[in-house]
């Protein structure tokens, strides 16, 4: 065998370190360290496929979303771009395997969308879009439920934007007593405020409020947390008291009945008994006092439910130009409810010796009217100073002004039979009243030990009775018309409640007179006012 030179032998060895360095040039970097997402074994998710948030609870100024770990959320206004940097991660619910993202102190009323991307990638987010409530809404009247008022949606708040739909909803009951909602637009019902018309008898009538982008803006009262159709209302019945009527009035021996027909009502006929009414032709109007007043109303199957007006309760029914007015306890307003009504038939008082015996007083008097109340007034308040006189300028006294409060306010018993009034006796028929008064603060009498009842009664004095038997009230105004009323007089408030009240305008001349003895007449029309 030919033996090898050293020469050939380094050049051998020179030319495989040649072919070792060029085969170790060709292997990639990566070969040698671990691939990416070797650990979980996945490819790496493109931003486009996060999965986009899923609304979980909203209120007016809060959103929750069900979020997916290691994905990250922000949220922006509708039209606006997000703000990563101030994206948040999900947290887990405790015991859960679930996660979430809340969002607070958002807009009321606005519309948001929650954009979401996987995290810390620079792609395409997933968007989902969430509309928030309105803090409340509201609806207002200016007449109560009845036709010609006018409804105003009120929204809290109000943002500029906003825009509404009335609605008609006929709602029934389905299985299981679930409620089912029939919407029915309005035509042309689509400003904030709705008047009620005929065709509006006796339905339900609501408004949906729509933000600036058209979305919904739910009411959150409904506590159905997410909004779903028929949240989204706010609503109010149409009373039956708008429906059109025929009354007829009918006197009685005592007062005045009133036959109230309401067409297509559930209770189509109402039988209203005022004992103690007193109707005033001119004004076509009766007056009532303290719950004497009873509605009784007839279904068509003879069924009927009573209703008695409270005992405290008193007032007026006027009828005008077709509308009745029921004005209850006459110095708040809100218990005003009209009526559309067509009367039908009405026989007025009949003003002669046998419904009124006084010769000494005519239609033509002032006190007309407050007479035949005092003395028809169930308990009764006066019955004249014989049986053919009322006596209207006689002179009224202190004994009788207490006694007429008295029985106008129903002959309450008083709680004590102390007496300190040495001129007042328990054979008196001014006794109860006296000590009524007492205990009321109504009058302290003239001194510690004495009232006097026959002593005459000043205008100044009625005028303070009055006020005190209304608990003082504070007059709502300090202007004073009269000269010979000052700040420093004990009747100063009681005078001016009064002239606010229409009690008393005075005796003319700038003069209210305070110190001119009060006539029978003048008491009786004082206390008729004032009720």
């Amino acid at each position: 065998m030919k033996k090898t030179s050293t020469k050939s032998l380094a050049w051998l060895l020179s030319l495989a370190m040649i072919v070792s360095m060029m085969t170790a040039a060709m292997i990639p970097v990566w070969a040698e360290e671990t691939p990416p997402d070797a650990e979980t074994g996945t490819e790496p998710v493109a931003s486009s496929e996060a999965i986009p948030a899923e609304i979980s609870m909203t209120t007016p100024d809060f959103a929750v979303v069900n979020a997916v770990k290691g994905q990250e959320y922000a949220i922006a206004p509708k039209g606006s771009e997000p703000d990563w940097t101030k994206a948040v991660d999900p947290l887990q619910y405790e015991e859960d395997t679930t996660y979430y993202v809340e969002f607070k102190g958002l807009t009321p009323a606005e519309t948001y969308v929650v954009y979401t991307r996987i995290k810390g990638s620079e792609g395409t987010p997933a968007t989902t879009e969430v509309t928030l409530a309105l803090e409340s809404v509201g609806i207002d009247s200016d007449k109560g439920d009845v036709v010609g008022s006018t409804f105003t949606a009120e929204p809290d708040p109000n943002p500029e934007g906003l825009t509404f739909q009335w609605f008609y909803d006929e709602f029934s009951e389905g299985e299981e007593g679930a409620i089912q909602h029939k919407y029915t637009a309005i035509e042309g019902a689509t400003s904030a405020s709705y008047t009620v018309k005929p065709e509006d008898l006796g339905k339900y009538i609501c408004v949906a409020v729509y933000n600036k982008y058209g979305n919904e803006v739910m009411d959150p009262s409904s506590e159905h947390g997410p909004m779903t159709a028929g949240d989204l209302f706010e609503g109010t019945w149409v009373e039956k008291f708008a429906h059109r009527a025929t009354m007829e009035i009918t006197p009685t021996e005592t007062g005045y009945t009133l036959n109230v027909t309401w067409p297509g009502s559930a209770f189509e006929r109402e039988l209203w008994e005022i004992p103690d009414g007193v109707y005033d032709e001119e004004k076509d109007q009766i007056t009532y006092k303290e719950g004497k007043m009873t509605i009784q109303k007839f279904a068509e199957d003879g069924s009927h439910e009573d209703t008695v007006v409270s005992t405290k309760e008193s007032g007026t029914i006027t009828i005008k130009d077709g509308e009745l007015n029921w004005l209850r306890n006459s110095d708040d307003p809100e218990l005003k409810d009209p009526v559309v009504v067509e009367k039908t038939s009405v026989e007025p008082v009949d003003p002669t010796p046998a419904a009124l015996p006084f010769t000494d007083i005519s239609e033509e008097d002032y006190f007309y009217t407050p007479v035949m109340w005092a003395v028809r007034h169930d308990p009764q308040i006066t019955n004249g100073t014989s049986e053919t006189t009322f006596s209207p300028d006689q002179n009224c006294t202190r004994g009788q002004v207490v006694t007429f409060l008295w029985r106008a306010a129903g002959c309450p018993e008083p709680t004590s039979t102390e007496n300190k009034f040495t001129d007042v006796t328990d054979q008196d028929y001014f006794y109860k009243a006296v000590l009524w008064a007492v205990e009321k603060k109504i009058t302290n009498g003239m001194t510690e030990t004495t009232f006097g009842p026959e002593q005459s009664c000043t205008r100044g004095q009625v005028a303070a009775f009055l006020w005190r038997a209304a608990e003082s009230p504070e007059p709502a105004s300090s202007e004073n018309a009269f000269t010979d009323v000052t700040d420093k007089d004990y009747f100063y408030k009681a005078v001016l409640w009064a002239v606010e009240n229409d009690i008393t305008k005075g005796t003319g001349e700038g003069l209210f007179s305070p110190n001119q003895t009060c006539t029978r007449g003048q008491i009786v029309t004082f206390l008729y006012r004032s009720e």
